[in-house]
């Protein structure tokens, strides 16, 4: 609740509370722009730090095909449940869930130009660094170039920026250390330790560790060598090193604000940079070494701050050196202790799972055959199951076991309505899954129109609305058409990866796009459900930026077909018709 991103229910007034080591309960606003409401975080609750840690923990049990169960599985099935996740992670899981890496994940640009891969690889934030300490478990006994080649493996999945990859590196080492030391943390001697190791300041050794084609991708979108973006982020990082080690020589009249401050804690447009974080967790493990509950409490009230992944990081650092007796009674009051606490023990004893000298991994084979990995239609058919109420599944998504299901309701003080199911499975983790039912009307732009069958338009450059494929128009602005489709999937394919729309939200049944298109998934065997005649009634027009790709696309696959190709008043134009029978125009602009 600290944190000055948490979106706390009564702002800096909630936040700026006096430091207590105890859990608390507050409020949060949570949904979409078009969807907001507020929910309750219980005492103990985690959030995306943890679920990513433990989403890479069990992949490390897997042994050395732990990339495969992370990308496929686990990243792509956190998407149900994620609580506070950033961007950069939500977008990567999501185009693993579409069967793509995110260097080369071209599905969700939007009309405005949004550039996914773009935004991949200036991803450097400490989302690598957060959850990385289960590789330093389960590779204790190797050396440094396997705990590398995991954290580069890791790392690529989800950020594109050396500066997330040097953060976890930073963070991975600084935990090596602290777990295998013998004998008393001497004061400073962490901090000394990273400035002199020279695995992760050398950019050949990580090189040699990243899949070719990441590599070509990187130096295509950055416009120079990979080596020399790297050197930048290892300077910089050796820069922040040398700040925290100047302040810890002063000893006792270290200023530790002045410091954090140095290393751009406090600085808004910064401090969630992988490197920042990690110097800064370690700069604060070395000053409360001997006093780790008061380390743990500088990080998570710290002002200003990117307070709960520091205080997680730093939180780490403090347990590797002093095991966990420290925390008293916030380590049973955590949300699903005895689970933490299972989940540790097993990746102790499960040793080394990555082995040094091992290939380099292809991620092309790290996108599995679609029975064997977790997908668009496996989100949105669980969701469906789950809450609808038939057919229950029995197992989660990465294979869990489901113990028990509640159902809820969050009260709404707007028009959505915000259903909640938690499951409790059978390993000790709990996870909340959120539904948002928004009205069939709000206030969304949308670049789509419609024109009848004389070509006429039905709102120039206004917003559409309908309830069924047959929509009702008004004199009043609309903002939304919602489609009636036989198979969701087929349809999904169709709209977003043939015509190029960009997916806002994905429910049981029920899939978004930017532009206000709804799809709703509806069973030919239900009252009222799409049936196989041709619809006429409205003709919906969206604007795109290449025809020839649409005609490609559409040739190449057995979803929709062009129904005719023409010019008009020297407007490209083309008419297509989607596996439902629903009449498009499409047109240049």
């Amino acid at each position: 609740p600290q944190e000055t991103r948490s979106n706390i229910v009564g702002g800096q007034q909630a936040r700026g509370v006096p430091p207590q080591a105890r859990f608390r309960s507050w409020g949060r606003y949570s949904g979409t722009q078009y969807a907001r409401y507020q929910e309750t975080v219980g005492a103990g609750e985690y959030s995306d730090d943890t679920q990513l840690l433990l989403a890479v923990a069990r992949s490390c049990l897997l042994g050395e095909r732990w990339p495969s169960l992370l990308s496929r599985v686990e990243l792509p099935t956190w998407t149900l449940y994620p609580r506070g996740a950033g961007r950069a992670v939500m977008a990567a899981a999501r185009s693993w869930a579409e069967g793509a890496p995110p260097w080369r994940h071209t599905h969700s640009r939007s009309r405005r130009g949004t550039d996914p891969i773009g935004a991949y690889f200036n991803a450097g934030a400490n989302g690598v660094a957060m959850r990385i300490a289960p590789h330093v478990i389960a590779s204790i006994c190797d050396d440094n170039t396997a705990l590398l080649s995991r954290v580069v493996t890791d790392g690529i999945t989800t950020h594109g920026h050396p500066r997330a990859l040097v953060g976890a590196f930073i963070h991975a080492i600084a935990l090596r250390f602290a777990l295998s030391r013998h004998g008393v943390l001497e004061y400073g001697d962490l901090i000394g330790v990273l400035l002199d190791d020279k695995s992760w300041q050398e950019s050949e050794r990580v090189y040699a560790a990243l899949p070719k084609a990441w590599v070509e991708a990187f130096e295509a979108r950055a416009g120079l060598p990979f080596a020399t973006s790297w050197e930048q982020a290892v300077l910089e990082s050796k820069e922040l090193l040398v700040i925290a080690q100047k302040s810890l020589a002063r000893a006792a009249l270290a200023n530790d604000e002045q410091t954090l401050e140095a290393l751009g804690c406090f600085d808004k447009s910064r401090n969630g940079s992988g490197t920042i974080t990690a110097v800064a967790a370690a700069y604060v493990a070395t000053r409360s070494a001997a006093r780790p509950q008061t380390g743990l409490l500088r990080a998570a009230f710290l002002p200003n701050a990117d307070t709960d992944t520091l205080a997680s990081m730093a939180a780490s650092l403090l347990g590797a050196i002093h095991g966990t007796e420290w925390l008293g009674p916030l380590a049973e009051a955590v949300q699903d202790a005895e689970y933490l606490k299972s989940i540790g023990t097993q990746l102790a004893r499960a040793g080394s799972a990555f082995k040094p000298g091992q290939e380099e991994m292809d991620f092309d084979q790290v996108i599995p055959r679609p029975q064997t990995r977790v997908g668009v239609k496996d989100l949105i058919d669980f969701r469906s199951a789950a809450f609808l109420g038939y057919q229950k599944p029995g197992k989660f998504l990465d294979g869990r076991a489901i113990r028990d299901y509640e159902h809820s309701e969050i009260p709404t003080t707007g028009k959505a309505r915000v259903k909640r199911l938690r499951l409790y499975l059978a390993d000790g983790q709990s996870l909340v899954i959120d539904k948002v039912e928004r009205p069939a009307v709000g206030n969304r732009p949308a670049d789509t129109y419609s024109r009848d069958r004389l070509g006429n338009k039905r709102q120039q450059d206004g917003d559409l609305s309908g309830n069924s494929s047959e929509a009702h128009w008004s004199g009043a602005n609309v903002v939304q058409v919602t489609l009636h489709v036989r198979n969701l999937y087929h349809s999904l394919r169709f709209y977003r990866d043939i015509l190029g729309l960009r997916v806002e939200n994905l429910t049981e049944g029920t899939a978004s796009f930017a532009n206000g298109l709804e799809l709703t998934d509806q069973s030919p065997q239900l009252p009222g459900s799409v049936s196989e005649e041709k619809f006429g009634d409205v003709l919906i027009t969206f604007r795109i930026n290449n025809l020839s790709d649409v005609v490609r696309r559409i040739n190449s696959t057995s979803l929709g077909h062009i129904v005719d190709e023409s010019a008009r008043a020297g407007e490209s134009q083309l008419l297509v018709r989607d596996p439902d029978g629903h009449d498009l125009r499409l047109v240049v602009g």
